[in-house]
């Protein structure tokens, strides 16, 4: 039996081939309505999965998502690291700082000793 085809042709298709056309169409018939029952909650639990994995995943990497809604009334989502990364980053960057600043002065008194 033919499917995936439309109703019309599948019933030809199959009267040409000798086989029932009437009980092609139905099946055909059954088979679009079985198909699309399926695919909404098929692709719903897809759509779960791929959006919890991303979300998993951006949070290991400490990023927050934020819709934002601009004037034009578009929707746009922006990212960011979230508050505790973005203080984490900022301590480590101070660190960093603080240490060049103690090289440079240690520098300059290893300096100040040599020449005397």
């Amino acid at each position: 039996l033919p499917k995936s085809v439309t109703t019309a042709i599948s019933m030809d298709v199959a009267a040409e081939l000798g086989g029932i056309a009437a009980l092609t169409g139905a099946i055909v018939i059954v088979t679009g309505i079985v198909g699309a029952l399926l695919a909404v909650p098929t692709v719903a639990v897809i759509y779960k999965i791929l959006k919890q994995s991303s979300s998993e995943r951006l949070d290991r990497k400490h990023i927050k998502l934020s819709r934002v809604v601009t004037a034009e009334g578009a929707s746009v989502v922006e990212c960011a690291p979230t508050d505790e990364h973005a203080e984490a980053s900022d301590a480590k960057d101070k660190t960093a700082e603080n240490d060049i600043v103690k090289d440079i002065k240690d520098a300059m008194t290893d300096d100040g000793d040599d020449k005397e």
